[in-house]
Order: C-alpha cells, then structure tokens, then sequence
C-alpha cells in the first residue's frame, strides 16, 4: 500500500478497514448460520460435493427407515396368518379325534351320523377362515380362480334363469365362472372336483378334472373331464358341457354354457324342469379354488433401491388344498379313511405354519439390518453435513475479536483527515 495518509480525496487506510471488515462480517455471518443450524453445509454453495454425498445418503436412510417400516408390515402379516392357523389346527385336532371316535366298532350308523355333524361344521368354519382371511384386504389363503355365484352358497337358492332355444326357461342352482384360472398352470386343477344333486332324487353327479387327457370318461355318477389342451375357461366349459353330454345319468341335473356370458367362461348347474333348482353344488372346487403354483406370495420392499427387498411365498389352503373336503364319519369305513386324510391335513397346515415361522425370524433379522445399516450411513452422514460445534465456536469467537478490532481500525482511519487539516491551519 502506497503512503496516502496526508490526502483526503481517499482515505485508503480506511477503504482497506472497511473491505476487512465486511469479510470478518462475512465470515462470522457464515460461522453463525453453522452454529444456529447445526449444518456445515447449509446449500451448494457451502460446499457443492459435500452437498451431493450428503442428500445421496440421506435418500438412502429414509429408504432404509421406511423399509423397516414395511419389514414391521410384514412380520404383522405373517403372524396374523399364523394365528388364524393356529385356529385351524385345534379345528383339525377336534376333527382328528372324532374319526377316531366314528372308527370305533360299537357305534351304530345312526351315532356316526350325530358325530359326523361335528365334523361338517368344523370343517364349514375352516373354509369360512380360508375364504375370508384377510390382512389389509390382502387374502391370506384364497387365490380367486373359480368363482360361484354368491346365491348358489344354499341349496334352493336361484342364482339365474335362463332361456334355451326352445324358449323354455329353466332356473339354475349355481353358476361357476372360470374365468380367473391360470391356465399357464392348468395342474392345479387335477383331480380337483365339483358335483351336485338331482333335486328328485338326491343321487350326487361328480365332474373330475384330469389335466393329463384330453378324453372324457364316465364311471356311474361320476364324470372325468380332460381338460389336457384347455388354454382359456371358455374350452373348459365346453369339456365339462361335452363330458356329461348336457343330461347325466339322464335325470333333471345338468350343466350348460351360460347363455347370457358371452365369453363362455360361465358353466350353470340347472334342473332340466322349470317348477324344480337343482341342488347346491358340493366338492373342492368352491370360491377357494386354487390357480397358480398354489402359492401366494408378497413382496416387501426394504430400501430405497428398486428390487431391493425379499419374496414371502406361502401355500395357499382351502378345505380342498388340505385335502378334508371328503372327511366324513358316516360309517366305519369312511373314518379309517377320515383318520388318513385328517392327519395329512394337519401336516399341511403344520408346513404352512412352519413357512410363516421361518418368514418372521428371517423378517426380524432384515429389520434388525436395516435399521444397523440406516444408523451407520446416518453417523457417515453426519461427519459430512453436520457442524463441529467446537471447532466452529473457535471460528466465531476468532471473527468476533477481528470485528471489534476492525470496527477499532476503521474508526481510527477516519480520523486521519483530521490530522491532515492542520497542516492548514
């Protein structure tokens, strides 16, 4: 700096004062946004790489605390499941027990048959949990492939009218649409089974389906459909229609392509006599029948990153998946082979729950990484974004004295003129 203390047009010393000044100014503003805030980094302009890591990893822990949001979603789902399960197991230790009971030689006919009531409304209630199990609308156990009309549930009940070509109108008893199976996995159909009784006579009709034919066949009362070939419900109808050839056993039941479905995916069950409804349908395949693999499945999202989570996959159970649908205490015989069938049921529904118990621990042990995960990357975070008060606190204590000190100096320089004047004088 040149010796300029005796003009007076510019007081350069305290130019020079002033332009230190408001850097101090500037610095200690800056010092005091970081110890208000708590942020070093306050915007881009503080530092643009910082800035960049920072929000990177910030995305990263709020995906992380959201996901063990939905890890804690799952374990709630799988241990709504188990519960409902753990229902159906009393269910199926009851029913085990009066097979038993119904097997034993000095009983009559008559006693089995006051047994066997039990036993038909234990297993109504099992498939009232599978159809209606639900966690946040999600269905636990049912997978939607064959669907029946809501009317057809009792025998009696309407659940459509129609008019043949003849103009005969006839009144159905249930109307079954297959529309939602999944015929990618038409196996899981096989040896499935649906019927219903002639309202005369009360004799059962049984449709059998057998996915490894296409050829139909007959044995009494009971109807095979191959459906090997099927690749939409609409082919399917048409197998059942030309298995039992439209009149079985030539009495009133029967079973027609709706008329009024234009897909065709609609079969009805009807009495051939229009003053007569033929009998509610009986068998494994109700609203419960199972599409797919059998399996369901759910996907829990555990971070921010797409595909970042884990696959809950379980069996999907109805009566006819556990294979009770034909458990019964009639008489001996058909409760030697109740025992069998009720014993495997309870090792399925065991499997199941075994399934859910093995999901919980696995969900409990992600929850435990994710939130490990989330407080690392948020102490990483930390060293990035957030202020070193100490270090900080020096800055600001250090500006604070070169302000008075500034303040001092300029003060002192705009007195300098003053001095100048006298020579004046």
């Amino acid at each position: 700096m040149s010796n300029s203390t005796n003009v007076i047009n510019h007081n350069m010393l305290s130019m020079f004062s002033n332009r230190q000044l408001g850097i101090t100014e500037t610095n200690l503003s800056k010092s005091t946004e970081k110890l208000s805030s708590g942020y070093k980094v306050n915007r881009s302009a503080d530092d643009a790489a910082c800035l960049s890591i920072s929000e990177a990893m910030r995305k990263s822990i709020r995906g992380l605390n959201q996901g063990s949001y939905n890890i804690q979603d799952g374990i709630s789902l799988v241990q709504t499941a188990d519960g409902y399960l753990d229902e159906v197991h009393n269910m199926l230790q009851r029913i085990n027990e009066l097979t038993i009971k119904g097997a034993n030689g000095t009983l009559s006919d008559s006693d089995r048959s006051n047994i066997n009531d039990e036993v038909q409304q234990l297993k109504n209630e099992m498939h009232r949990i599978f159809t209606t199990a639900k966690f946040n609308e999600f269905d636990l156990f049912r997978i939607r492939g064959v669907t029946m009309d809501p009317e057809s549930s009792a025998a009696g009940r309407v659940a459509s009218t129609f008019t043949n070509s003849k103009g005969v109108t006839y009144k159905a008893a249930a109307r079954l649409d297959f529309s939602g199976v999944d015929f990618k996995n038409l196996g899981a159909l096989n040896n499935s089974y649906f019927g219903s009784s002639c309202c005369t006579c009360n004799d059962k009709y049984t449709i059998i389906f057998d996915t490894s034919t296409a050829s139909h066949s007959r044995s009494g009362l009971n109807f095979t459909v191959g459906i090997n070939g099927c690749t939409n419900a609409k082919d399917l109808v048409d197998c059942i229609v030309k298995a039992t050839n439209g009149n079985p056993g030539g009495h009133y039941t029967n079973y027609v392509a709706d008329p009024g479905d234009p897909t065709g995916s609609t079969l009805l069950i009807y009495d051939k006599r229009p003053d007569q409804i033929a009998k509610a349908p009986y068998g494994a395949i109700e609203e419960d029948m199972v599409t797919d693999n059998g399996n369901r499945e759910l996907w829990i999202q555990t971070s921010s990153k797409e595909g970042h989570g884990l696959m809950i996959t379980w069996t999907a159970l109805s009566n006819g998946t556990i294979g009770i649908t034909p458990v019964n205490t009639l008489n001996q015989g058909s409760s030697f082979d109740s025992i069998a069938l009720t014993k495997r049921a309870i090792e399925i529904v065991s499997e199941t729950r075994s399934q859910f118990g093995a999901y919980q621990n696995r969900l409990e042990h992600a929850l435990k990484n994710n939130n490990n995960i989330s407080e690392n990357t948020q102490a990483s975070e930390s060293l990035i974004r957030d202020t070193d008060m100490a270090s900080e606190m020096v800055n600001f204590s250090k500006s604070k004295v070169i302000q008075q000190a500034g303040q001092s100096m300029l003060s002192q320089a705009n007195h300098l003129p003053e001095s100048t004047l006298s020579l004046l004088q």
